[in-house]
């Protein structure tokens, strides 16, 4: 229907997000949302090094540009289920984000874990939240959006927040000098997640044609003999660990071959993967 091929899928869930449950509402994770406070924050718009929180909290309103990158997934991906996958649309009160903000105010690393009332999408996966597109979401997705240029490859499709926060700054980044995105390919395991959020990526266009969409393990996907990216970006972890430091080395180390190594912007990256380094370097 969408350039893949749909089969069972037979493979293991990836270890969900913890929610912490505030007022009745879960607005609040504590896995895949975790903190990042006092860690040195690149700004790839000006090469700068911003450290601390203080730049994390200019960053985290969904009101800041930053944020606003982002379509709002409620308006691109339906509520729906395939398997024991699906997605599903919930609200924050107002009454539920000022008490979470407060809560999170007095709670030592979690100041970064801003709410803003409204309606989000999340992607579950059985009992657990696998990814939203929370404003902390979006946040450690930043990064990636506006890096994004020339032949893009992402591992792990999500609810394809990642996917419409490249196609929306793309078309809207005014720079004459600012190298555009040309394609995109996507490589997600799940022929159940593919099933609900592929069409609604599938739609977006690109020089080089609509996103590429391929049903494959990362871990086993093989781009053809030839193929170069500019951009490659990997998230496919529902949490934070640094147990994933290992499969991240793993996955740099085989594609980093496939950079295309005459661009001087050119750019691989794991989600959180220098949050996660830290954390080891504590011993948390």
């Amino acid at each position: 229907m969408f350039g893949v091929s749909v089969q069972a899928d037979t493979s293991k869930a990836h270890k969900g997000r913890k929610v912490r449950v505030v007022q009745g509402g879960e607005v609040r994770h504590t896995g895949r949302e975790g903190r990042r406070q006092g860690q040195d924050s690149s700004d790839p718009r000006d090469g700068r090094n911003n450290s601390g929180p203080t730049h994390q909290k200019a960053l985290i309103s969904s009101d800041n540009r930053d944020m606003e990158m982002f379509p709002r997934m409620v308006t691109k991906v339906p509520e729906d289920r395939s398997g024991n996958w699906r997605v599903e649309h919930f609200r924050v009160s107002k009454a539920e984000a000022d008490w979470s903000n407060r809560m999170a105010a007095f709670h030592p690393g979690a100041r970064d874990e801003h709410i803003d009332p409204g309606r989000y999408a999340r992607l579950m996966c059985g009992g657990e939240v696998v990814m939203s597109d929370t404003p902390f979401e979006r946040l450690t997705n930043t990064e990636v959006v506006m890096r994004a240029h020339g032949d893009v490859l992402i591992a792990g499709l999500g609810l394809g927040m990642v996917v419409h926060g490249i196609g929306k700054y793309n078309r809207q980044n005014d720079d004459p000098e600012a190298p555009g995105v040309n394609s995109i390919t996507v490589i997600e395991k799940s022929a159940h997640v593919l099933g609900m959020i592929g069409p609604t990526v599938n739609r977006i266009k690109f020089p080089g044609g609509p996103v590429k969409l391929i049903h494959e393990d990362i871990f086993e996907y093989k781009p053809e003999k030839g193929r170069k990216f500019n951009t490659i970006y990997f998230d496919i972890w529902a949490d934070q660990s640094t147990d994933a430091l290992k499969d991240m080395a793993k996955l740099h180390r085989r594609f980093g071959r496939y950079l295309d190594q005459s661009d001087r912007l050119k750019w691989i990256e794991s989600w959180r993967r220098d949050w996660l380094r830290y954390m080891k370097s504590r011993g948390i």
